[in-house]
């Protein structure tokens, strides 16, 4: 699930290195892990009834290879150089966070096991398990349709809908369309939107981390917002850390890797604002762990208040630092 929806953040580091050659898919992956995160966490937290119960130890797991994916990605742009060695190892870290999670069954048992058994419920009648009233349809606006017709008809037309009986069969069809077209908006977006910096006089990284990384990020919400209404809390929060884990070693890796193995050049990357982002990505990662750990691993309201709090302080102080406002 966290890499289906993080293709779009895949597709705009590769516009970034490929494409339009500069540094809006680093700000990207920053921005929408930090997105990601406060976000669509908090948002799981807001929009959900009641109060999400999540377990510790899916969590607690997330984050800890997140950690070591924003250590790994530090180490390797310190120099503000990525060498094809150092990219593959991202993409390989990736493989075995996958093989970790091959075997996770057996893992979350030995870790109930080493604590005295499974994490216990939220006294009363408060925690939410997605069966609490019926969902509502909503209509969709006639402005919205207007707007959105013409790429639903060309949807429509070049990817075939693999629900139905009769075109189930071109599954393979339907996810290759769709990947296409990932990648084609993902171009358009980044063009665009590093367009719209030279003209506004914005760095392509700092668009990338407000502008582009909420946009990339809407599959990641959509897809955790509906799991939360089902009362699936650990895959909402599981989502939402996943995708960062995917964004940074084979959303940054791939396509440094790619650029070493097609160019033969190590690729040069802006490592000037490395410290303040080392900064932001743990501490945004820290106080999601332990907010979440003060309030006995539940999502409740005010904790997702809480959260998007901090990514609209992350967004002030990249527009202030872009601005000159402050100087750190």
């Amino acid at each position: 699930m966290a890499a289906g929806s993080s293709a779009p953040e895949l597709f705009t580091s590769l516009m970034g290195v490929f494409a339009v050659k500069n540094d809006v898919g680093v700000g990207t992956i920053v921005g929408s892990a930090v997105f990601n995160l406060c976000c669509i966490i908090g948002g799981t937290a807001l929009f959900t009834p009641g109060v999400l119960k999540i377990d510790w130890k899916p969590i607690t797991r997330d984050t800890f290879f997140y950690g070591i994916s924003i250590a790994a990605m530090i180490y390797v742009l310190q120099d503000g150089s990525v060498t094809t060695i150092e990219a593959a190892s991202l993409v390989a870290f990736y493989f075995v966070y996958v093989l970790f999670m091959a075997f996770n069954a057996g893992i979350m048992e030995w870790m109930d096991s080493c604590t005295g058994g499974a994490a216990q419920k939220l006294d009363g009648n408060t925690e939410y398990d997605g069966k609490d009233g019926e969902e509502e349809d909503e209509e969709e606006g006639v402005i919205s349709a207007a707007v959105s017709a013409p790429m639903s008809v060309l949807f429509k037309v070049s990817i075939p809908d693999c629900t139905e009986p009769e075109t189930k069969h071109l599954y393979i069809v339907t996810f290759t369309s769709s990947v296409l077209w990932i990648g084609i908006l993902s171009y358009f977006m980044v063009a665009w939107a590093s367009k719209l910096g030279c003209m506004l006089n914005i760095h392509p990284a700092v668009m990338g981390c407000t502008l582009l990384a909420a946009g990339t990020s809407v599959p990641d919400a959509i897809g955790s917002l509906l799991v939360a209404k089902q009362g699936q809390g650990d895959m909402a929060v599981s989502n939402a850390i996943g995708s960062n884990v995917f964004d940074i070693l084979l959303g940054l890796g791939l396509p440094w890797m790619l650029n070493g193995l097609i160019y033969g050049v190590s690729l040069k990357v802006d490592a000037e604002n490395l410290v303040p982002l080392s900064f932001i990505l743990v501490g945004t990662l820290a106080g999601v762990y332990f907010s979440a750990l003060c309030n006995g691993f539940t999502l409740s309201k005010p904790l997702g208040l809480f959260f998007f709090s901090l990514y609209f302080i992350f967004v002030a102080y990249n527009l202030a630092h872009e601005f000159g406002l402050i100087s750190f």
